[in-house]
């Protein structure tokens, strides 16, 4: 219902509104510092707010509050996109939320804010020699993000995709999703049959690790009919 209502705003509207967004965007993600707790599950970060008995994680609401902001500056500097100081203005734009993710714990979310500022970089032209000079960048720096940025927890975990049999209780939510898909091998066990689906051994499964739902139950056709849709509305959208 909400995202009915949402899609009937005409979208220049809500991007006038990109001050206020931003603002409370930040906001937000300021007050996980006094207020932020961490389930039992993830005591490595603080990025959840407690409501009763429910978590709710602010930095989801953040991502639709950057795709708005991040938008109106794009669509600000879109004739000289590509000037060197803009491009500079819209790294320290995407920085803000990505910096504040990391310091709350949720290297994941972070992940994705940075996919999702360099999809709309390249999606609104800025020149291709950017994306390179960028990577550059970030390998250069990739000891001081390493040493600085990530705890022990979040480097364990990035260490465990290359050395999984040591550091087993880092990397046991991927080995559970591997395991799902491979249940259900071409055609799936069926709607409702997923074994780790269904015996609450696959970690997240209503969001984080809902691919491997779909393949413990639906198999690899299921995957690539997910897959499929998503590329199918992906080029709707750039077109």
């Amino acid at each position: 219902t909400a995202a009915m209502i949402i899609s009937a705003i005409d979208y220049d509207i809500i991007l006038k509104l990109w001050p206020v967004v931003g603002a409370a965007s930040v906001m937000l993600m300021l007050l996980l510092f006094p207020f932020g707790v961490s389930p039992d599950a993830r005591s490595d970060a603080f990025s959840w707010f407690r409501i009763g008995s429910l978590y709710f994680q602010p930095s989801e609401i953040v991502k639709i509050g950057f795709i708005i902001t991040f938008a109106a500056h794009l669509r600000k500097v879109k004739n000289n996109i590509s000037d060197f100081k803009n491009v500079m203005f819209l790294c320290i734009h995407a920085a803000i939320p990505i910096l504040l993710v990391i310091k709350t714990g949720d290297m994941g979310s972070a992940l994705i804010f940075g996919m999702m500022f360099i999809g709309m970089m390249f999606i609104a032209g800025v020149h291709w020699i950017y994306f390179p000079a960028g990577g550059l960048i970030i390998a250069a720096a990739s000891p001081i993000i390493w040493l600085k940025l990530f705890d022990d927890i979040q480097r364990n975990r990035i260490l465990a995709l290359f050395n999984p049999e040591e550091y087993a209780t880092e990397i046991y939510q991927q080995n559970q999703a591997l395991k799902a898909i491979r249940n259900g091998g071409f055609s799936g066990m069926g709607l409702f049959e997923g074994e780790l689906t269904h015996s609450k051994l696959l970690p997240e499964k209503e969001n984080d690790m809902i691919f491997s739902v779909i393949g413990e139950e639906f198999g690899l056709i299921g995957c690539l009919l997910t897959l499929a849709v998503f590329i199918i509305l992906v080029f709707r959208i750039i077109n």
